[in-house]
């Protein structure tokens, strides 16, 4: 009779030695033959998008432009809201105009709150201003003849000439006037004023 302990062992040494010779040819687990090279990680940080570019272009002054209705919007809604102007809205204004612009925009908002605000919508839009023609362009300063559309803001547009724009100067924010980064760009408006579409402004707005 076969003792059933020795047929167990011998199986065992079979397998033992059938292990050994994989080894032996390089079919088994080998240390230098599954090491993988490090994994590299692509950067996630976004790229900042008002960074100013090397060519500003027609597209990176209209993200711009959208960026200051959103913060001049943020100071209509709280007007509506409050019915009279707030310390934050005065920040706001201060963080996308630059001067003389920002006197002009701030008396503004005064003479809003006196004459009702009954014409805008509740809670009111951002305006939105689309370029039209870039007129100058610097890396310290950019002039162009620009639509905006108060559709969002108001509850009745003001009648205009079709061919009516606005020229607005864009320059890098004065120092101190954004303490809050509340503007999320490198620019402020440092002049707006209605234009005849195709004229050129009164003043060289970006006149050195």
């Amino acid at each position: 009779m076969i003792c059933i302990g020795a047929v167990i062992a011998r199986s065992l040494l079979l397998i033992a030695a059938l292990a050994l010779a994989a080894g032996c040819n390089g079919k088994a687990d080998s240390g230098a033959d599954t090491t993988l090279p490090p994994l590299t990680t692509a950067s996630t940080t976004p790229a900042d998008p008002y960074a100013v570019p090397a060519v500003i272009d027609e597209a990176y002054v209209n993200r711009v432009l959208a960026a200051l209705d959103q913060v001049e919007g943020d100071v209509v809604r709280s007007l509506v809201a409050n019915r009279v102007p707030q310390i934050d809205d005065t920040s706001r204004l201060r963080a996308i105009y630059n001067d003389p612009q920002f006197q002009l925009e701030a008396d503004g908002l005064i003479k809003t709150t006196q004459t009702g605000l009954g014409q805008y919508k509740n809670p009111p839009g951002n305006r939105k201003t689309a370029v039209t023609r870039l007129v100058i362009v610097r890396p310290d300063c950019i002039l162009v003849e620009a639509r905006t559309d108060f559709t969002e803001v108001v509850l009745v547009l003001p009648e205009r000439p079709a061919d009516q724009v606005k020229a607005i100067t864009l320059r890098r924010t004065q120092d101190g006037a954004d303490q809050r980064d509340l503007n999320p760009t490198p620019w402020s408006i440092s002049n707006a004023e209605l234009i005849k579409q195709g004229s050129s402004p009164q003043e060289p707005q970006c006149a050195a």
